[in-house]
């Protein structure tokens, strides 16, 4: 039985009906082509299973329809969930999201910004593993593509969308001092990165508001892992005067927190409020259910997919947009009044 040949696109004109030179231009996102020729083309294609060349698209529209997603920590849940609400709206103009994971580390970082900007991606998003890299800043310095930073500021402009993280911890901190806790410990990201600068910010701020003292033994400031979380509220757990009241700054932090938490036999909220970052699975199927400092993971991958579209389909060289998205209180279970001694 001799086997078919694939379809080329010279049947799908032959089946369309129309030229080849029409059937390039679907394939490539010409806008000149009308509405029904488009309908018919696709159709055809459908029909045959027709599968165009990516990198023969790519080599004649300098185009690759693909948009890189760098993470420094891919274990986030958070960044599935604003990559998956990306996606979709990217999908819709015909473009793929690329998922790529620094782990981190600055060097590896770098290497994957010179690969992408390679000819291998139209756009990037980037959540940098230290803002104050020379190596990193000078990498992005060089990319030849549109980029918009999640969650990360330079000195630089770019298209950026970040979290209020400064109000998210006043209202954090605020809800904690209204049942009573006065020593108030937050374990977060370091100031290398903007989420750990913000969280301090209002940190400092609701304690200065609330006339309570600031104690820096009660900050624990580094990277955004698990492990990191672990390691610091074991130290800060096991002493004597250990705090009323823990803030982790991360949804990672929380996850590691979680374990010293039970390691050392602590129950939530009876010998230690707790509040995290993320309204995660983790947070939601605690026992008891954790009070969470929540960002809208869909408004913030609307945004993005917004961002990388306007950049590669609007108006060329319409400036740089910044936005500022909220974060959320969410009260549950895991906080209670102080127990003075």
């Amino acid at each position: 039985m001799r086997k078919l040949k694939p379809a080329t696109i010279k049947d799908v004109a032959l089946a369309a009906g129309v030229s080849v030179g029409s059937v390039s231009n679907v394939i490539n996102g010409s806008r000149s082509v009308k509405a029904g020729t488009v309908k018919r083309v696709k159709a055809a294609m459908e029909k045959l299973g027709y599968r165009p060349s990516a990198a023969a698209q790519s080599m004649r529209t300098r185009s690759t329809r693909a948009v890189g997603f760098v993470v420094n920590d891919i274990s986030n849940p958070i960044y599935a969930s604003i990559a998956k609400e990306a996606e979709r709206l990217l999908n819709e103009q015909g473009y793929h999201l690329i998922l790529v994971d620094s782990d981190n580390r600055p060097g590896q970082e770098v290497e994957i910004f010179n690969t992408l900007n390679s000819g291998r991606v139209d756009a990037l998003v980037a959540t940098l593993s230290d803002e104050q890299d020379p190596n990193i800043i000078r990498a992005l310095k060089n990319v030849d593509v549109p980029v918009v930073l999640l969650d990360r500021e330079v000195d630089f402009p770019l298209d950026s969308i970040c979290i209020d993280y400064a109000k998210g911890l006043e209202k954090a901190v605020n809800y904690l001092t209204d049942l009573g806790h006065e020593d108030i410990a937050l374990i977060c990201g370091g100031e290398n990165i903007r989420p750990g600068r913000e969280c301090i910010k209002g940190y400092r701020a609701a304690l200065k508001k609330k006339e309570i003292s600031f104690q820096q033994a009660r900050v624990k400031a580094g990277p955004l892992t698990a492990d990191f979380g672990y390691q610091q509220a074991m130290e800060l757990l096991s002493r004597p005067e250990r705090p009323t009241a823990l803030i982790c700054g991360g949804n990672r932090i929380f996850a590691g927190a979680l374990r010293a938490i039970k390691f050392l036999g602590l129950k939530m909220p009876d010998n230690l409020s707790v509040i995290a970052f993320d309204d995660t699975e983790l947070t939601a199927l605690s026992s008891p259910e954790i009070t969470v400092i929540a960002r809208d993971t869909k408004e913030i991958g609307a945004a993005v997919g917004q961002f990388i579209i306007r950049a590669l389909e609007g108006e060329k060289d319409a400036g740089f947009q910044n936005v500022i998205l909220s974060a959320e209180l969410l009260v549950r279970e895991s906080c209670a009044n102080v127990k003075r001694k």
